[in-house]
């Protein structure tokens, strides 16, 4: 313990000078390892004057220690980051991260203008991202190694357009955009038609878009060319029918066949409440091509999957899973097959993902994660980036980097000579055309999350929960649950893949609406995300004028298996941000939505406010008694709502933490509704 007490002391690198007052703020904290709680890391805190951090120093769970350096702009912007990471038996690396933002005469603004990076002990720095914005300060243009991209928009500022030469897209909404006409007009946001060309591909290739009523999406119909007129159906993916609580009945899944295309998947789902027990596919002719993607009944029972007492899967056997046992996070620790092979799982207190340890056969292979390092059987596989990812030959880097669609979608991975190593494309729920190119193996695709394909599992790691883009279902019900109880906690995005996308696997945002309208702030958030320490970036993101969408900006390397953990509260992170000069992500600031209070909440209130004989409320503030239904729940002197928010002590947490915090009974009082709507008494 004294080894680690003493990394953890401040060092001086040149970086922002040590301000020794830290009050209300956290200055240290022990994560233990939650299957092995023998094991656990330390970190340490260190902040400037104005209470920002400018240095944090870890030890990490594969015995050496995470540092980094922060350096800021006059105005609190991140201009430089320095990571350096140790692991047992591994030399010692420095990472670097220049911020440019010009100067205040040619960029008053402040807008992010290029990314750079370096390792150590190189002098040169080699560019991540480069930006250009357009006069009314959305992006205009993004380059990536050899590839720039512009950006196109409507009156609205939802995006319609990414021009490149390896990747294009083309969105449409109410008419016509280059060539692409949607198959109903739409005002609402969302998307009526999506036309693509990926890679070195000449083929565009496309969707047509039809929703029900409620906005779930309806169809899917696949075309090709300019128009989409030709090759009509070849990867269709329809909903049929769903439940009153959203919950999918039956979907069908064109697809290449091992000769030539058709259906592929039937799928017809049994429910017992919101929990899926069965599904059924009435196609039964096997699909054996190598690279497949599709769902496989390999079951006929009444309970094809099971669950424990918290919601989550216990057994899946169509994928031959006979038991899946969890944390006290309802995180996966053990899945054991019918083989007899097992996948397992290391997280820590926090939630993050240390390790996944896969065993067939008797020969087990380990990946761990150490922040933005990636460990493959004890080597460093690679180095997740902003833009991408790094991959060493001896000491030598190699830069890999995404080229990503509106939603994030890792569509295009390309080396920094600009050649094509990768090329996804994808049915809307998320599973993956048999075609492509997969020269890379590099596993982020879907909304940038990791898909595991090992021993046949094809899951989406969410962070907070597993995702299957065969079924369009979540393994788990939502942790948020009680945020939007009319809709099944395991529903995908409320059922419209097209225009949402779920960060962590807690809330959906949108992804049209803010797509270049803010302006991505380079803060703290970025830095502690990348480096693994998701709760101390949440403190942050209230701060950074980050694009909701998250595509078209770095914000987080598309490899962190935990990202924005914690967001705006259920179907309120559905709604449009209506002002988005604001500059606040609506999926990170927990802290944007009053928390309703719970019945029972409300009714110690009620029991410990003190009344007149008749029965009336007395008003703490006035003394006097509350006229008959002018009673309403607010918060007692010096427990306001936005002291609260802004808290030191506060920020990091949770919106279920918040959730906790604010239905406790004790910081409220009966008052009139009158005097509450005045603020008159409230602590300033």
């Amino acid at each position: 313990m004294s080894a680690k007490k003493d990394s953890l002391i401040f060092r001086d690198k040149g970086y922002e000078p040590q301000f020794t007052s830290a009050k209300g703020l956290i200055t240290g904290k022990r994560t233990y390892q939650l299957n092995d709680p023998s094991k656990y890391s330390v970190s340490a805190f260190y902040y400037d004057y104005r209470q920002r951090i400018i240095q944090t120093r870890s030890s990490n769970f594969i015995g050496g220690y995470d540092n980094e350096y922060l350096r800021y702009t006059f105005t609190g912007k991140v201009k430089e980051r320095m990571l350096i990471h140790s692991a047992i038996g591994k030399n010692t690396m420095v990472e670097t991260y220049y911020y440019n933002y010009g100067t205040p005469a040619t960029n008053p603004a402040e807008r992010l203008l290029d990314v750079k990076h370096k390792i150590s002990p190189a002098t040169s720095q080699t560019t991540l991202a480069v930006y250009t914005y357009d006069n009314i300060g959305r992006v205009n243009t993004k380059k990536l190694a050899t590839e720039i991209s512009t950006y196109a928009y409507n009156v609205r500022s939802w995006l319609t357009q990414i021009i490149g030469t390896k990747f294009n897209q083309t969105l449409t909404y109410e008419s016509p955009v280059n060539s692409v006409t949607p198959a109903i007009a739409s005002y609402n946001g969302n998307i009526g038609a999506m036309k693509w060309k990926a890679g070195d591909e000449t083929t565009e290739r496309g969707y047509q878009f039809t929703y029900d009523g409620l906005d779930r999406l309806a169809a899917a119909n696949y075309g090709e060319g300019m128009s989409l007129a030709t090759n009509i159906g070849r990867f269709n993916e329809t909903v049929s029918a769903y439940d009153k609580m959203g919950n999918i009945i039956s979907l069908q899944r064109q697809g290449k066949l091992d000769s030539g295309y058709g259906m592929m998947d039937n799928l017809t789902y049994t429910y017992t409440g919101n929990k899926l027990t069965k599904v059924t596919d009435a196609v039964t002719a096997p699909i054996t091509y190598t690279g497949a993607f599709h769902f496989v009944d390999r079951a006929n029972v009444t309970d094809e999957y099971t669950y424990d007492v918290n919601g989550n899967a216990t057994k899946d056997l169509n994928r031959n899973i006979t038991s899946i046992t969890y944390n006290a996070l309802n995180l996966p620790s053990v899945i054991t097959f019918a083989d007899g092979n097992t996948i397992s799982y290391g997280y820590d207190g926090t939630g993050s993902k240390l390790s996944v340890a896969y065993t067939a056969g008797g020969t087990t292979t380990k990946t761990e994660y150490a922040g933005n390092k990636v460990y493959k059987n004890g080597t460093l596989s690679m180095i997740l980036t902003e833009e991408g990812y790094i991959t060493l030959s001896g000491s030598t880097p190699s830069y890999h980097y995404y080229l990503k669609d509106y939603q994030g979608n890792n569509r295009v991975v390309l080396n920094q000579s600009g050649t094509v190593e990768q090329v996804n494309h994808y049915y809307p729920f998320g599973g993956l055309f048999g075609e492509g190119l997969q020269a890379s193996n590099q596993p982020y695709k879907y909304n940038g999350k990791e898909l595991d394909r090992e021993l046949g599992l094809d899951m989406y790691d969410y962070g907070a929960r597993h995702y299957d883009p065969l079924l369009g279902v979540w393994l788990n019900g939502d942790p948020l649950t009680e945020e939007y109880y009319s809709i099944s906690p395991y529903v995908y995005v409320a059922n419209n893949p097209i225009r949402y996308i779920d960060p962590t696997g807690e809330f959906p945002i949108e992804t049209i609406w803010d797509i270049g309208n803010v302006v991505y702030d380079v803060g703290a958030a970025v830095a502690n995300h990348i480096k693994g320490d998701h709760k101390t970036a949440r403190s942050h993101w209230g701060n950074a004028a980050l694009d909701a969408g998250a595509m078209l900006i770095p914000y987080v390397p598309a490899g962190t298996s935990k990202v924005i953990k914690g967001g705006a509260a259920g179907v309120k992170a559905l709604d449009k941000v209506n002002d988005t000069g604001k500059a606040v992500d609506k999926a990170g600031d927990v802290m944007k939505n009053r928390v309703k209070l719970k019945k029972n909440t409300k009714e110690a209130v009620q029991n410990s406010a003190k009344k007149t004989p008749d029965g009336q409320y007395i008003d703490p503030n006035t003394g006097k008694p509350i006229e008959k239904g002018q009673e309403v729940y607010g918060h007692k002197t010096g427990q306001e709502w936005s002291k609260y928010k802004k808290g030191p002590e506060n920020q990091g947490k949770t919106r279920q933490e918040v959730i906790k915090d604010q239905n406790n009974p004790d910081i409220y009082q009966m008052e009139d509704k009158k005097s509450n709507a005045s603020h008159k008494y409230e602590q300033k």
